[in-house]
């Protein structure tokens, strides 16, 4: 009997592990830059804030490590000295104990990159995060990219689209200035890969430019740029920020801290289950527009969206009458 073998390799996402890792962010550590897409220049001076709760009023030992890969998010061939300075395993020293909360928890969070590590090279990166040393079981992985500026990208957007014309959908166009840049077989050496809104999902990946026209690679009337995206309208309730707005069920943490002057917010609130991620979204944007623009000394506003189910279920066991 003959067995094949097949090892798939591992892609890498931010996402948690494990039940009691909780609200893990990746942002910019600038906070006037926190809900902008993080991308790190390599070399630069901008650092990304990795942030999660871990649930329960333990502190424990957090380590992490980085990985270097490749256009698709599986780990690459290099070394860790070739793209990384500082020591493979780091330690997680930024803690703080929840205060107030109806659920206790600590919350954890790292600079990057920081004193102890640099980055050497550009690409994609995955940082792990285990307890106690655990290598081989994660509870959470972050996705950090970090560029190194080559090429000028020219991208439009147009709604008449070779599916339809001014409809549900929205269509990209694509020019890479590569005159500066010597590439001698696009297919094999080129990789463009395009991303609705961050999303993973829906991502596309093109190896091959329509056309090459004085050093352009041109991506045009390619079936594979059309994405879903009209124009859309939401209603933006703020009214009150006394009362529950649409969408919450329950406001379960609200949290602020003194700067100076001015005050940054932390709020926790439960939405039904079957919500989409971006439902979701907007409702965490509609609460944070809301309470900055009702209190003129808040600088920042961090909203964090619970599912109503597991909110209670952790938090409490129901008395038996």
């Amino acid at each position: 009997m003959l067995m094949a073998i097949v090892a798939v390799a591992q892609t890498y996402s931010t996402q948690t592990l494990d039940a009691l890792t909780r609200s893990l962010h990746v942002t910019y550590a600038d906070d006037s830059r926190a809900f902008e897409r993080p991308v790190l220049t390599l070399g630069g001076s901008e650092q990304v804030r990795i942030e999660f709760d871990r649930l329960g009023h333990d502190i424990q030992h957090f380590s992490y490590r980085i990985v270097h890969c490749n256009a698709d998010w599986t780990p690459s061939d290099l070394f860790e000295a070739q793209y990384m300075t500082g020591m493979p395993q780091q330690t997680v020293d930024d803690y703080s104990m929840s205060m107030t909360t109806r659920c206790t928890f600590v919350h954890y969070a790292v600079l990057l990159p920081n004193d102890d590590v640099q980055f050497r090279t550009s690409g994609n990166y995955a940082v792990l995060f285990y307890m106690d040393n655990d290598i081989d079981h994660p509870v959470a992985t972050a996705c950090v990219r970090v560029v190194e500026p080559q090429v000028d990208i020219q991208v439009s957007i147009d709604g008449n689209t070779d599916r339809s014309t001014l409809g549900a959908y929205q269509q990209l166009n694509i020019r890479l200035n590569m005159s500066d840049t010597q590439i001698y077989n696009a297919e094999q050496e080129l990789r463009v890969v395009v991303e609705q809104n961050g999303r993973r999902d829906n991502s596309v990946v093109l190896s091959r430019p329509n056309y090459i026209d004085r050093g352009y690679y041109i991506y045009t009337h390619n079936a594979a740029l059309i994405f879903e995206g009209g124009s859309e309208y939401r209603r933006f309730d703020t009214q009150s920020t006394h009362l529950l707005g649409p969408g919450v069920e329950h406001i379960d943490l609200l949290r602020t801290r003194l700067f100076g002057s001015r005050i940054f917010v932390d709020v926790e609130v439960s939405a039904a289950d079957n919500l989409t991620l971006l439902q979701s979204h907007q409702i965490a944007e509609d609460i944070h527009h809301s309470i900055e623009k009702e209190f003129p000394n808040v600088k920042h506003c961090m909203v964090h969206i619970n599912p109503v189910s597991e909110v209670f279920h952790d938090c409490y066991t129901p008395h038996n009458e």
